[in-house]
């Protein structure tokens, strides 16, 4: 599988010329990347997991019972971490649109509080607000296209109803084995999907991704952000010893 590289977001990860520079708000968005970064990692290698045809102590044996046994967990655990790409993205954007905040970064139940109040409705409110119609448009461009291609639906099936069945894994019988006067009644049984079929349409929606994602990136991130800087640096130095002072003033330890 061919993936388009996002190994550059590593390097918005903050760093201290970053934390005595830049308003919270930014340093905890740009910290938020590494989550998204690492989370479409895992979704990526889950999806090129399907494709392996030697699972080696994975499985009992290689028959294809067991082979779709295990590439139909790959495949839900990819559907389960695109998804929350999707809403980690959120987050990224909600932090920004926070206020200089310093105190996200001493306690973490503050920063956990602030997630927990990220929803998709709420965040397009505090983008207008901030003028950034154009993250809106990007945001509800994507929105359409993650809606349009099921992979919340599929997810969401994961999340309440547990497992689909897949083809080759046991049966999925819809109706009783006995007619009766030409009716046959029905019996409980779980949606399929095919291995195949979501491997293609998982690779589409990670380059999806990685488009809007990109675009968000492109928005927020100042243009000096990944500007080198030297320890010795006056202007680095001033700024140090002000970010200092300002936590001491707040009484934060």
């Amino acid at each position: 599988m061919e993936f388009k590289n996002i190994h550059e977001w590593i390097k918005y990860e903050p760093r201290e010329n970053h934390y005595v520079k830049y308003p919270t708000y930014i340093t905890a968005a740009m910290f938020q990347i590494g989550g998204v970064y690492e989370t479409l990692c895992r979704a990526r290698a889950s999806l090129e997991y399907t494709t392996c045809n030697n699972y080696g102590e994975l499985i009992y044996k290689s028959d294809e019972s067991h082979l779709s046994f295990i590439r139909k967990t790959f495949i839900e655990n990819s559907i389960i971490y695109y998804n929350i790409c999707i809403d980690l993205s959120w987050q990224v954007l909600w932090l920004y649109s926070e206020s200089d905040n310093l105190k996200m970064i001493y306690d973490e139940n503050i920063l956990n509080e602030v997630l927990r109040n990220c929803n998709y409705n709420e965040l397009l409110y505090r983008l207008k607000l901030g003028g950034l119609e154009n993250i809106i448009e990007k945001l509800n461009e994507f929105d359409g296209y993650v809606y349009r291609c099921g992979i919340r639906t599929k997810y969401n099936y994961i999340k309440h109803r547990g497992v689909y069945h897949y083809k080759g894994v046991g049966e999925n019988y819809t109706e009783m084995l006995v007619s009766f006067n030409g009716m046959t009644p029905k019996i409980f049984s779980r949606k399929e999907i095919e291995i195949d079929k979501w491997t293609k349409m998982l690779l589409e929606f990670d380059n999806n991704f990685v488009k809007y994602f990109e675009y968000i990136l492109q928005e927020i991130v100042p243009n000096d952000y990944l500007k080198e800087f030297n320890l010795l640096d006056n202007s680095w130095l001033s700024n140090y010893f002000e970010y200092c002072e300002k936590i001491k003033e707040k009484g934060l330890k």
